[in-house]
């Protein structure tokens, strides 16, 4: 019989196949592999199921099925170290109780299908000109629930921040109707005055960090624009080791109507960003700032080396931006075609207080920030190695979003890291 889709996320051991008995020797349910994602290295692999098919027949005289599992089950360990188009940075290895994987993806208008008369959602629904069926959507979650996991490797991430979600709805389908609803995430989300009703938000384990504060900062772009943007998202959390974390999501004004005519925009939310960095600096002693988004700038643009005045760590100053290296490696996150021709853009970063540099005291970041370029979220556009996406245009392609994920750990001082 047809039954519900289903997605079940396997790690490192976790059960294979939930097979269910009538009690008399018989498989009642099984699912059946239609499809394997192998999305991860060092023990994560993300198997995608089709319905459950009804079998009545006793299982070991199944040949077919049988010989099916017992096959499966003796290549596992094969699948589970195969080298699947990983990034050469990446570390799937779990992070322990003092050890936080801080993640930011920009997911792509996840709208939910639903119509809102107040923001301009009407192209994402059933109707509307992108057909935003309830199909697409699903689709759409669990593929974002894979890339999560896939990001986190053998433990998920402790802390997420996305952009380009719709609302409460699209975040609970994401964190409570996927595999990641065992993960127990909870969600930090304002509703923001955007007009087109994509916000940012935050989610966290709580069994690794506690709440303490949270806060959305309007961004008013004063006389830059007649049209609201993104709030700032601030969430103050203390980690199981006692230090206390100071987050900042974003989603600055986009480069629509061209990159210098925008820019002023742009420089205006820095300069929101500043006033709230000087303020938790002036509360004196180690703050530890971690400052993650979509800037729709990159490091070296006005607003965020000059305004805000994010650095590389030779420059000296209190806010560092963490994606400076990958400019001189000709990397991004973002893939975007201009009149001066087709490139990579690394609109997506993090930016860190210098405190958090500080490996002898208290948490701080382990190793570097990293660009989550695995294979699957790259596709072959026109000739060009592009983030697979969910739209070309109008035209449905059914990918994950036009941003690769971004990741750092941090670590207490004292705390065994394990691998790097």
């Amino acid at each position: 019989g047809v039954g519900d889709f289903h997605k079940v996320h396997i790690v490192a051991g976790a059960e294979l196949a939930a097979i269910e008995g009538d009690g008399a020797g018989r498989v009642t349910r099984a699912p059946v592999v239609a499809d394997m994602v192998r999305a991860g290295r060092g023990g994560f692999v993300n198997f995608q199921f089709f319905p459950y098919l009804s079998i009545d027949k006793p299982i070991l005289s199944d040949m077919k099925l049988f010989t099916r599992l017992l096959l499966l089950w003796a290549f596992l360990p094969l699948l589970l170290w195969a080298d699947n188009g990983l990034p050469p940075d990446y570390c799937p290895e779990p992070r322990g109780l003092h050890g936080i994987r801080v993640m930011f993806y920009n997911v792509e208008n996840l709208f939910d299908t639903e119509n809102d008369p107040d923001k301009e959602d009407d192209d994402f629904t059933p109707q509307g000109s992108r057909r935003w069926t309830e199909y697409r959507f699903w689709d759409k979650v669990n593929k974002l629930s894979g890339v999560i996991t896939s990001v986190g490797g053998w433990e998920p991430p402790a802390i997420v921040g996305l952009c380009e979600v719709e609302n409460r709805n699209a975040l609970n389908a994401l964190f409570y109707g996927t595999g990641l609803k065992k993960y127990e995430y909870r969600i930090i989300h304002f509703v923001s005055p955007d007009v087109r009703g994509i916000d940012v938000a935050l989610a966290y384990r709580p069994a690794k960090l506690t709440v303490l504060n949270k806060k959305a900062f309007v961004v008013d772009l004063g006389e830059t624009s007649t049209r609201p943007t993104r709030d700032i998202l601030y969430t103050k959390m203390e980690t199981l080791s006692g230090d206390t974390l100071h987050l900042l999501v974003n989603h600055w004004p986009s480069r629509w109507g061209g990159q210098e005519a925008s820019r002023p925009r742009r420089v205006r939310a820095a300069s929101i960003l500043k006033g709230i960095t000087d303020s938790l600096k002036n509360l004196g002693g180690d703050q530890n700032i971690l400052i993650m988004g979509d800037f729709n700038d990159e490091p070296h643009n006005q607003s965020l080396y000059d305004t805000l005045n994010a650095r590389d760590t030779a420059a000296g100053t209190y806010l560092i931006n963490l994606m400076m290296p990958y400019l001189v490696e000709e990397k991004g996150t973002y893939f975007f075609r201009e009149a001066t021709g087709a490139q990579w853009s690394l609109l997506d970063q993090f930016i860190v207080s210098e405190p958090l540099l500080n490996q002898e005291k208290g948490i701080h970041l382990r190793n570097k920030a990293h660009i989550f370029d695995a294979e699957f979220l790259i596709c072959d556009e026109d000739g060009e190695r592009k983030p697979f996406r969910s739209f070309i245009g109008f035209r449905y392609i059914g990918g994950y979003s036009d941003h690769l994920p971004i990741y750092m750990d941090l670590f207490s001082a004292g705390a065994n890291p394990g691998p790097p």
